[in-house]
């Protein structure tokens, strides 16, 4: 069917946006140890550290993957916008959205503490959560606008138009719905290249899609995305210290059960309220 793309496609898209995310990311670390006379591994390891340079990998290589994509299944006459889904909708949509995506970001990294309790070997390891805390810290102007963008924004935009916005749709016109939104949340857990986030990302990945379906657009699962990272950044240790959540521990430290629960209720609230709006356009 004209739009179509197969499971082999798909899951080609996306390894595509893994090799080019991490091919840009090695070329920038090459060019800086050209310039600052260091190893490569050094060069890389620096760009792994800056969250300017992350944001710009993550944008290209998911470009490079958006475009093969909307080239691959893009109808004749229709633009790039319909293409990957970019309709308008009511707002309502978009705040039931936002709801739910501040509501799963605390279930969600739950269900990776039990992971990892039950398996201790698929514990993060606690070099690179330090890594990532330091990452997300807000100490200026400068990374009031850069953390946001590299780690809320991009990674909203660009992975939600490349899985709900090509791979999703394109299974759709194939298979059934069901099982296409089961391939593409499990495609979407697989990018992550991580044990742990293959499990939430996918079941994340799964609410994500849901959401795009039911209303034929792609900008609610941006804004639910978006709320999603946006817990992590905006909520750091110096304001709400939460163990297991925005610090860096040896030991698994689990999240307060009124806050899980209570946030699970919000995220299935406002799906609930989602589905029955989408029933009644």
């Amino acid at each position: 069917r004209r739009g179509a793309i197969g499971a082999l496609g798909a899951g080609l898209l996306a390894a595509l946006f893994v090799v080019a995310t991490y091919s840009i990311a090695a070329a920038a670390g090459g060019i800086a140890s050209l310039l600052h006379a260091i190893p490569w591994e050094d060069g890389f390891v620096g760009v792994r550290r800056d969250a300017v340079l992350l944001g710009l990998a993550q944008l290209g290589g998911a470009g490079v993957a958006i475009g093969v994509g909307v080239l691959v299944r893009r109808d004749a006459g229709s633009g790039w916008l319909e293409a990957l889904g970019v309709r308008p909708v009511p707002s309502v949509f978009a705040f039931l959205a936002i709801g739910a995506g501040l509501g799963l970001a605390f279930p969600l990294h739950e269900i990776a503490l039990l992971l990892a309790e039950v398996a201790p070997p698929l514990s993060p390891d606690p070099t690179a959560s330090a890594e990532l805390v330091r990452l997300l810290r807000i100490e200026g102007p400068r990374t009031a606008v850069v953390v946001p963008l590299a780690f809320v924004a991009i990674p909203a935009i660009t992975e939600e138009l490349l899985f709900r916005g090509v791979i999703l749709p394109g299974l759709a016109a194939r298979m059934d719905p069901r099982v296409a939104l089961v391939g593409s949340a499990l495609l979407f857990g697989a990018v992550n290249l991580d044990p742990l986030a293959l499990v939430y990302a996918t079941v994340a990945g799964l609410a994500l899609g849901w959401v795009r379906l039911r209303v034929d657009s792609v900008l609610p699962a941006v804004a639910m995305h978006g709320a999603f990272n946006a817990v992590r950044v905006g909520l750091p240790a110096e304001l709400i210290r939460l163990r297991g959540f925005n610090t860096v521990e040896e030991d698994v430290y689990h999240l307060p059960p009124g806050l899980v629960l209570g946030s699970l209720a919000l995220t299935l609230a406002c799906l609930l309220v989602f589905w029955r709006l989408s029933d009644e356009r």
